[in-house]
């Protein structure tokens, strides 16, 4: 299977999985992408 990394869903998935596997310090990464709209409706 083959994934488009600029998918906004794909990039939601990304961020949340960094932010469970403890790679993103206090979510900040996540919590910026969603600011930005990268990912989310």
């Amino acid at each position: 299977m083959i994934l488009d990394p600029l998918n906004k869903d794909i990039q939601g998935l990304i961020y949340a999985t960094e932010a469970l596997l403890g790679q993103d310090d206090f979510c900040m990464e996540y919590i910026g992408a969603f600011r930005a709209g990268r990912f989310g409706s």
